[in-house]
């Protein structure tokens, strides 16, 4: 009996030992079949270029050296990292000591945070955060702690909600404790008034104290006309990017956009939102840095010595009050436009005179209409039959009013005019899906977008 079951152990030792070098020639086998194994390293890196976060996470199940290589690449890729401030202290910290190279962070609203908790694990964990964007419920505090503990910020980013919490002293200290910063953006969305007309000489002053800022946003962040001034004349000559948003008429759009054109010298970027208000004699003078622009306003008229800004090559104009000669008169003063976005509103008048200042714009290639009411039909047939160097259009119906004869009637322009130059391409873009009445020419590629 003894004997029998020696012989049974034997056996199944044996058969282990079987399976054990089965699964070793096995996996073996597995790792040499693996084709990507056998790239070398740049034709691996050539290839990972291609692929986005999901499929480089797919690729660690392929081998160990995959594994490697793709975990690699997402931790050399992985630059900013977005984080709902709930309490889950584990995940964050597995996070940022894999994503090692990550140093721009964005902090989201959560109602259970612990926002100096988490700060304390991104310092902990990363070399150097640059660009920080805060979108939360804070107090005083913790904007505080935010100075102290990333000193060497080059982008703060902070989104205020519930702002009676927070003093404008300490968002003057805050600034003042990142001397380093080089753009600010300061959104407001609270409905507390009180906060809004607090925004003032405190932060201006820590604003114009800082020697690297190039880059100012302010989204409905009510600032005097007196303040902003101050703020152009000190630190206007250095900025390379200004954005201004106001959804109401908070402050003198005329003083602001004067001041800004007064001050700054070398501008690449102005996107300046002042909607329904009327900006009257605008005097200007050309920024030949200035290759970007975005106006947004009811009226607006310009003085007679108001110098055309050549350099601009893209340009969106918004309006909702404009005649037809300040409309023309405004487009002309960018002769050297590629680019145009327009978006009218329902009380704007423009005829001949608008079509006439469209028709000069000689490097005019792309074309964007927003059109928010059937009245708008007339001026997008015009506009376009107007911009005959244009090879690029988008019509986007904001609320879908055109109806299915207006559409095929503006079909028919662009069918035109693709016959008119054959020898070019004429792409158009339709915000939706429609029915085509009838096929087109060969050289108009039409698409519809969501």
């Amino acid at each position: 009996m003894s004997r029998l079951n020696e012989r049974a152990i034997s056996e199944n030792q044996s058969n282990q030992c079987s399976k054990s070098d089965s699964l070793e020639t096995s996996n073996a086998q597995s790792e040499e079949s693996d084709l990507l194994s056998c790239l070398n390293d740049d034709l691996i890196a050539e290839l990972f270029s291609y692929l986005n976060a999901t499929d480089l996470l797919s690729l660690r199940l392929v081998s160990k050296a995959i594994k490697i290589k793709s975990e690699r690449k997402l931790k050399s890729i992985k630059k900013r990292l977005k984080y709902g401030l709930i309490p889950e202290r584990e995940k964050l910290n597995f996070l940022t000591r894999f994503y090692t190279n990550v140093n721009e962070i964005e902090l989201t609203y959560c109602d259970e945070l612990n926002l100096l908790e988490t700060i304390c694990i991104l310092k902990q964990n990363l070399q150097q955060i640059n660009y920080l964007r805060l979108d939360l419920y804070y107090k005083d505090n913790d904007l505080l702690q935010i100075s102290k503990t990333f000193p060497d910020l080059k982008h703060l980013e902070v989104n205020f909600w519930e702002s009676e919490y927070i003093k404008e002293e300490n968002i003057s200290l805050l600034l003042l404790g990142l001397s380093s910063l080089e753009a600010i953006k300061f959104s407001n969305y609270s409905n507390n008034n009180v906060f809004i007309s607090g925004f003032g000489s405190q932060v201006i002053k820590a604003i114009a104290s800082l020697h690297y800022i190039v880059d100012l946003t302010f989204t409905q962040m009510f600032i005097s006309g007196n303040h902003f001034s101050s703020l152009m004349k000190a630190k206007g000559k250095h900025l390379k990017c200004l954005r201004i948003v106001y959804s109401e008429k908070l402050v003198d759009a005329s003083l602001f956009l004067q001041e800004i054109f007064n001050n700054c010298a070398i501008l690449n970027s102005l996107h300046c939102a002042f909607y329904d208000s009327t900006i009257v004699n605008l005097k200007s003078v050309n920024i030949p840095s200035l290759t970007d622009v975005y106006l947004s306003f009811g009226r607006l008229t310009l003085s007679m010595n108001f110098e055309k800004l050549e350099s601009v090559e893209n340009l969106t104009l918004c309006s909702t009050q404009s005649k037809d000669d300040e409309f023309a008169r405004i487009l002309s003063c960018f002769p050297n436009v590629k680019y145009i976005c327009l978006r009218l509103g329902y009380s704007i008048d423009i005829y001949n005179i608008t079509y006439k200042a469209v028709s000069n714009l000689k490097n005019l290639r792309k074309l964007k209409f927003m059109s928010y009411t059937e009245k708008d039909f007339f001026n997008v047939k015009e506009i376009v039959s107007a911009a005959q160097r244009c090879v690029d259009f988008n019509i986007d119906e904001v609320w879908g009013t055109l109806s299915d004869s207006k559409f095929t009637t503006l079909l028919e322009v662009f069918e035109n005019l693709a016959n008119e130059r054959s020898n070019e391409v004429i792409k158009l873009r339709f915000k939706g899906k429609r029915t085509l009445p009838r096929s087109l020419p060969e050289n108009l590629k039409l698409s519809f977008i969501n």
